[in-house]
C-alpha cells in the first residue's frame, strides 16, 4: 500500500517545484520518496547524488500532524541544504583519510551540527520572506 495519495504527492512536488523556481534551482529534480527519514525524530530528510543535481526527499510518518506554518519550514529547510551540497562535498571528501576516524568523527559531527544552525536559520529568513504556506491546506492531507 502507498504511504502517499496521488494528490498529496502531487501538491507536495507543486510546491518543491515552487520553492526551486523562487530558489532559481530549477534544474534540481527533487522525488518525494515513501521512505522515513533515516533519524527518528527529523520531520523530513533529503539526501542528493552529488554532481548530478537530484535529490529524495523523505517526510516523517506524523506529517500531516504539523502546522501548514511548520509544514513550510521543513520543506524549505530541506530545499536549502541544497545550496551547501558542493561544499559538504569539498569538506568532506577524503577528510577520514587525511584526519584519522577519531579527528574526523568529531569533526563531521561539528560540522553537520553547524550546516543544520545554518539552514534552518536560512529557511526562518526564507520563510519571512514567503507568503505563507500557499498548499498548506493540500499538505495536511492524512497520510
Amino acid at each position: 500500500m502507498a504511504r502517499f495519495t496521488d494528490k498529496f504527492a502531487t501538491a507536495v512536488d507543486a510546491y518543491i517545484a515552487h520553492l526551486l523556481y523562487l530558489f532559481e534551482m530549477r534544474d534540481w529534480r527533487i522525488t518525494l520518496s515513501e521512505d522515513l527519514p533515516d533519524t527518528v525524530d527529523a520531520a523530513a530528510q533529503i539526501g542528493t547524488i552529488y554532481g548530478r543535481k537530484i535529490a529524495t526527499l523523505k517526510l516523517a510518518k506524523d506529517w500531516s500532524t504539523y502546522k501548514d506554518f511548520q509544514q513550510q519550514h521543513y520543506l524549505v529547510h530541506e530545499v536549502c541544504h541544497l545550496f551547501s551540497e558542493n561544499i559538504d562535498y569539498v569538506v568532506t571528501s577524503g577528510t577520514e583519510e587525511l584526519m584519522g576516524k577519531p579527528a574526523y568523527l568529531i569533526f563531521h559531527e561539528n560540522y553537520r551540527a553547524q550546516v543544520e544552525l545554518m539552514t534552518d536559520s536560512l529557511a526562518y529568513v526564507l520563510c519571512d520572506f514567503m507568503d505563507g504556506a500557499p498548499i498548506a491546506t493540500q499538505l495536511l492531507i492524512d497520510l
